[in-house]
């Protein structure tokens, strides 16, 4: 169809797909953008790969040498055959491949594999996931002990009270909506209230405790909120067992948790909706913008954020649709580890 290229080829590009080696993953300073927050990033796990150029079958826009998207490496949809030549081994390969675990839910971690019959310390990156990179079982151990193991001023525990305290003007209450549940202290105190709670979180770890909370009721952690000596509080991988046990007035079978790294259309006529992960999500404004199409005339909002997010910031990506009523600091003291202050907001609909 066209003239030969250099090197006397002709239609090259367009016809089929052409693999790389190289895993799908963000640049250095990678950002989302808040309108496709999850577009990219769930692929810097190290199983997708980058295909180059388009197919047979591929739009216009795709069949062009400057296209790039990222699949499993079991996609042979329209498979083609590309005449390649070696590189000197002596050399360091021209590739980048994702050494950082990914934990997938109910499956557990798994190490991306290379496939190179010889590599270089230089190939392998870190994923420009933050999420991933902070689904650690460390980061689970003090989660749980975040929200069930510290006994004085416990955090979580003042939130609950906190959202008890938005709702005695709302009735009747039927569904609430957890979006950063963790392993869901919140959800489960909420469904003393709500006849059905939808916990929402992203980490594999946290939900898979949450899960387990919900199907047994009890859940076995590791607490290493002392060193050996007990002279002062650390979290570490030395941790001694303690077992969480989701408190018998509360019915489990209101609870329902799922994995979601966005807000979908299947999320809808909340009465009640706490986000509560602004902190470690990958875009603060993508979980934002939707809020106030997820929930009923009457719902109440209760959002929580850094500092740096007060209610002007806030009202800035959502005050077009909703109005802040109360602001408070909160703060998470976890038993002298920790002492993180918070910004507590509660939002109604402008026509409530």
């Amino acid at each position: 169809m066209f003239t030969a290229s250099d090197s006397g080829f002709h239609d090259t590009f367009g016809n089929a797909w052409g693999w790389t080696e190289d895993n799908f993953n963000g640049y250095p300073g990678f950002q989302t953008h808040p309108y496709y927050d999850d577009f990219s990033d769930p692929s810097f796990d190290g199983f997708h790969n980058i295909i180059v150029g388009g197919s047979w079958a591929s739009t216009g826009q795709q069949a062009s040498w400057f296209n790039r998207a990222s699949f499993r490496r079991h996609f042979f949809q329209h498979v083609g055959f590309r005449l390649v030549s070696s590189i000197n081994t002596s050399d360091i390969p021209p590739i980048r491949v994702i050494s950082s675990k990914v934990h997938i839910l109910s499956v557990g971690s798994k190490e991306n594999m290379c496939l190179l019959p010889y590599t270089h310390k230089n190939m392998f990156v870190p994923t420009a996931n933050k999420q991933i990179l902070n689904d650690t079982a460390g980061n689970l151990n003090k989660m749980l002990y975040k929200q069930y193991g510290v006994i004085s001023n416990n955090y979580y525990g003042n939130l609950a009270e906190f959202v008890d305290g938005t709702m005695h003007d709302n009735n009747p209450l039927q569904s609430a909506l957890v979006l950063g549940c963790a392993t869901g202290r919140l959800a489960f105190h909420l469904s003393r209230t709500f006849s059905k709670v939808t916990g929402i979180d992203y980490s594999s770890r946290f939900l898979e405790a949450a899960i387990a909370l919900k199907r047994d009721g009890t859940f076995e952690y590791s607490d290493n909120t002392h060193t050996k000596d007990n002279s002062s509080k650390t979290f570490d991988d030395s941790w001694s067992k303690k077992k969480v046990v989701v408190p018998f007035d509360i019915d489990r079978s209101r609870v329902l948790f799922k994995q979601l790294t966005w807000i979908p259309n299947e999320l809808k006529d909340f009465d009640l909706v706490v986000l509560d992960f602004l902190d470690r999500v990958m875009n603060i404004e993508a979980w934002l913008l939707r809020l106030w199409k997820i929930i009923v005339p009457s719902a109440i909002v209760v959002i929580v954020s850094p500092t740096d997010w007060n209610d002007e910031k806030l009202a800035s990506v959502i005050g077009q649709n909703l109005k802040c009523v109360d602001s408070i600091i909160m703060v998470e003291d976890c038993d002298g580890v920790e002492h993180i202050a918070k910004n507590v907001t509660t939002w109604k609909t402008k026509q409530n």
